[in-house]
């Protein structure tokens, strides 16, 4: 049976476009059928240990017909084995058959067959013992339909028994594809939960095991790699992930008479590598061509079709096609919910990428209410993990940027809950105190968000060394906070270490220091020391000009214009408003509203400058725009500008 079916894959992998070829094909195995009948026929009984070899030739007619793409007979083919070894004694061999057949109906989103067969194999334990091939294989089974279901506490603990058994066997040597396998799929395991390091640990074990057993371009090792740079790409190690992805394509080629799921797969691989590269177009239409081959060959796999519609969708998310991008990513998600269930957690997957969508295009209401959704199915499928902890410090950012203060707290401080709990690791830590942080600077609660800056730096140091670019930032955002509550010695301090930091780490002359420099002026500017301002401000000027950074320019102008005023040297004052003045004008035009707060300055000085005629005109100017009087914040620095709403006292 096994040569016959090897030359019925050959000859569909070269003749698969002929007319004609899928009736050849399944006639072939209606002829190799019927003489595997006629054998057990002939059997004075239908229940002997040849029914059994009979049902396991034609599970192996099944599984190549599902190679082929026909689905749909593979699965009548896996009834027929099923149907026919069903009331067998319990042995290996009965047990291992209906792992194999239990495995096709999960494929097939055939969740209630999977558990009827699931179950039989766990009653064979009965006669074979708790340490048994057969239960461990059982096992197995369970932690697999766990899996579908996504139910990944129940799954692990199941792979953790069979792991422990077949690693405890007296003929190891014999477990090592087993080992390799359930290792593989705890690997998916840890994956789903967030827990990347675990995975990639269990998919190198993996790997190890399977090598001793498995030819190295064994498609087996295809779909090892492609996982390993899914979690590498999590971690953010892209390069990394790169090299996986690659590994994965280069050994695809060496291997001949490529299975239909292998090719899809090999789709979906060079798609994952072009979105790294940023090439979302031909990443696409890699996804769409493993899609249409999957709707071709396994149109019964609904919930693997849904998924690379998600994946479709969530490309589209980086090109100008927003609109395309929600519509896959809704049209997913309905298909998911008619395959799976509406509580799958790969629904809120999808519906994670609808979130970050919306916010994406600004829409952080509805961003927060697509990714509270997921959140729910998180919270019923898998509890408190590192991505239910990634999703909520996302739901945090939403609220916040909606405005919503009381829930984005509250979604911060589940978040920092469930790491803590869990030690999660430390750059999703620092994600979440940072994002805290920011929160209650917001709020104007400073010493409680210098009390998360201050764990958020620890965690920094602990992962990144005592000096990196994410640590300079920080103590940046501490010396604004120590500034905001008026420790200016503290804030002093932490603005200089961070300077000195990124001036090792980078050069002297960066966007970063001259943003330093200008909130060190500001520093000082509200210590009461003009003289002392104007050499940060200046540093700062020179920094924003060899950058290259016209607007940033204007603003410190801008500033060294205010402590110029501030010390009555109006004149001076003048000269750098004009020059802030031509910047803005030239970058921005005449009608913005940052030309307008330049206008407001100069009136006011000039009015100081008891040049009441020009006073008024700049004032006019200004106020043509129609834009009212306000306090304006430049959020790059931080820097308030003052504007005065009383520009003629004398009038």
């Amino acid at each position: 049976t096994k040569i016959h079916l090897e030359d019925l894959e050959s000859f569909s992998v070269k003749f698969h476009s002929r007319e004609g070829c899928e009736v050849a094909v399944l006639k072939s195995a209606q002829v190799i059928e019927s003489m595997l009948v006629r054998k057990v026929d002939s059997s004075k009984s239908v229940k002997s240990s040849l029914s059994l070899q009979v049902g396991r030739c034609l599970l192996m007619i099944s599984i190549s017909l599902g190679k082929i793409g026909l689905s749909e007979d593979a699965m009548k083919y896996c009834d027929k084995s099923v149907e026919l070894v069903y009331g067998n004694p319990p042995s290996d061999a009965l047990s291992s058959l209906l792992y194999d057949a239990a495995m096709l109906y999960l494929d097939d989103n055939q969740f209630e067959s999977a558990k009827e067969i699931g179950d039989l194999v766990v009653d064979m334990r009965s006669k074979s013992g708790d340490s048994s091939v057969s239960y461990a294989r059982a096992l197995c089974l369970s932690g697999d339909i766990a899996f579908q279901e996504s139910d990944y506490g129940s799954a692990e603990s199941h792979y953790k028994k069979c792991i422990s058994i077949f690693a405890s066997s007296t003929n190891i040597k014999h477990c090592h594809l087993d080992l390799g396998s359930v290792g593989f799929k705890m690997g998916r395991t840890d994956y789903e939960g967030g827990f990347y390091e675990d995975a990639l640990k269990c998919y190198n074990e993996s790997s190890e095991f399977a090598e001793n057993e498995l030819p190295p371009n064994h498609e087996h090792f295809v779909n090892m790699y492609y996982h390993m740079g899914l979690t590498l790409l999590m971690q953010g190690q892209s390069s990394d992930a790169k090299y996986a992805f690659r590994q994965a394509l280069t050994l695809s080629k060496e291997i001949k008479n490529k299975s239909h799921d292998l090719v899809i797969r090999v789709f979906l691989i060079g798609g994952a590598l072009q979105s790294i590269n940023g090439m979302s177009e031909d990443a696409i239409e890699n996804y769409r061509g493993g899609l249409a081959l999957l709707r071709k060959y396994s149109p019964g796999n609904q919930e693997m079709i849904a998924n690379i519609m998600a994946m479709i969708g969530t490309e589209y998310m980086h090109t100008i096609k927003k609109e395309s991008a929600k519509e896959w990513l809704l049209e997913a998600v309905q298909l998911m919910k008619n395959s799976v269930g509406s509580t799958h957690l790969t629904v809120a997957n999808a519906l994670r990428n609808i979130a970050t969508l919306e916010s994406s295009v600004g829409n952080h209401d509805e961003a927060a209410k697509f990714l509270s959704k997921a959140i729910e199915i998180q919270k019923l499928r898998v509890g408190n993990c590192i991505k239910m902890a990634i999703n909520l410090t996302d739901l945090g950012a939403y609220y916040k940027a909606a405005g919503n203060t009381k829930r984005s707290l509250d979604a911060y401080t589940s978040s920092l809950l469930i790491l803590t709990e869990l030690k999660g690791e430390k750059p999703q830590l620092v994600t979440t105190l940072l994002g805290l942080a920011e929160l209650l600077t917001s709020t104007r609660e400073y010493s409680a968000a210098l009390t998360h800056y201050n764990d958020c730096l620890k965690a920094q140091k602990s992962f990144l060394g005592e000096s990196h670019a994410d640590i300079a930032l920080t103590m940046y955002l501490m010396g604004l906070a120590e500034l905001n509550r008026g420790y200016y010695k503290r804030a002093l301090l932490y603005f200089s270490e961070s300077v000195e930091m990124m001036t090792v780490l980078e050069n002297e002359v960066c966007s970063f220091n001259g943003n330093v420099y200008n909130s060190m002026g500001f520093l000082e500017m509200k210590n009461g020391k003009g003289d002392r301002a104007l050499e940060r401000f200046t540093e700062a000027l020179r920094v924003r000009r060899a950058l290259g950074e016209p607007l940033k320019e204007a603003e410190t102008l801008m500033n060294i214009g205010h402590v110029y005023r501030e010390e009555g040297k109006h004149s001076s004052a003048l000269e750098h408003y004009e020059q802030c003045l031509t910047i803005v004008s030239e970058v921005t035009g005449r009608d913005s509203e940052t030309v307008v707060d330049v206008l407001i300055a100069i009136a006011n000085v000039t009015n100081e400058m008891k040049s009441h005629d020009d006073a008024m005109s700049h004032y006019k100017n200004g106020t043509s725009y129609n834009v009212s009087f306000k306090l304006c914040t430049q959020s790059s620095s931080l820097t308030v500008w003052l504007i005065c709403t009383q520009l003629l006292k004398s009038s």
